[in-house]
């Protein structure tokens, strides 16, 4: 059994064609998964561009570009398993490989002759392939790997988070959308948080129906300043969420909070 494309549905999970369990007096079996399915050379093996293959030894590493919307989960080793093992059954725990980061947005000032209305949210210059590599003390009894993410690759990208039109209210953060990216260094000054809004100006506040005056800026802010309270950097399988505080005259204020994802589930974010 090696690469072998599992399906869920209901709960139940199959694969095809069917396995069946060794004589358990002379024979244990040791399993490891990863999700989303993909071809075999999504494996390598040592960090390089070497494909993994049924006649490696070890865990592989797993090579992923990040879309935003799609979660990388990979299991504990289950090893030594048997027909009696949890009767016949494998049972998985998941982690999550990569984070995930909420936004959300709200009109700084209570009140004023303004108004604001979110556009776009993205982030500049950040990587979306890397390699999560694995190290053990033995590659060919690998129990209890430590992965991280190392050989960031390609160019960098950028990652749109929300694009549309939320009228912001103050004192009442509107929620946007959330993305999954690769876990990275935010330090560099490559990365940017770009946001985008109109404002509109009027005469009465209660009435901002007919505006005088509207127009269309963004603003900019390291990716490294934003998250600086965080350690400056996304971490495997944590979850940020971001607040916007934006008025049109004064650089965006944001707060973020952080806390550990934590759930073992599939967080797949596509329909």
């Amino acid at each position: 059994m090696f690469n072998q494309e599992v399906h869920n549905s209901s709960a139940v999970y199959t694969y095809s064609p069917t396995r069946y369990w060794p004589d358990p007096a002379v024979n244990t079996l040791t399993f490891w998964a990863y999700s989303p399915y993909g071809a075999a050379e999504l494996l390598v093996k040592g960090s390089t561009s070497n494909a993994y293959s049924s006649n490696s030894v070890g865990l592989p590493d797993i090579r992923f570009t990040a879309d935003g919307q799609t979660d990388l989960l990979y299991s504990d080793v289950e090893a030594d398993q048997t027909s009696a093992s949890h009767s016949g059954e494998v049972v998985f725990d998941f982690h999550h490989a990569l984070s995930l980061v909420e936004l959300k947005a709200e009109k700084k000032d209570e009140g004023g002759l303004y108004g604001v209305t979110l556009k776009e949210v993205s982030f500049k210059g950040i990587y979306a392939t890397g390699i999560l590599k694995n190290s053990t003390a033995s590659p060919a009894s690998p129990a209890s790997p430590n992965w991280s993410w190392d050989n960031y690759s390609g160019s960098r990208q950028d990652l749109a988070v929300w694009i549309g039109s939320a009228v912001l209210e103050h004192g009442i953060a509107t929620p946007l959308d959330s993305v999954m990216p690769l876990p990275q260094d935010l330090t560099n000054e490559a990365c940017w948080l770009h946001v985008e809004f109109d404002v509109s100006y009027h005469e009465d506040p209660s009435d901002l129906s007919s505006p005088l005056l509207v127009y269309s800026t963004s603003r900019n802010a390291y990716l490294g300043e934003v998250f600086s309270n965080v350690g400056s950097a996304w971490t495997k399988n944590s979850h940020y969420t971001v607040t916007l505080l934006i008025s049109p005259d004064r650089p965006i204020q944001f707060t973020v909070s952080w806390d550990d994802w934590g759930a073992d589930h599939n967080y797949h974010l596509s329909s």
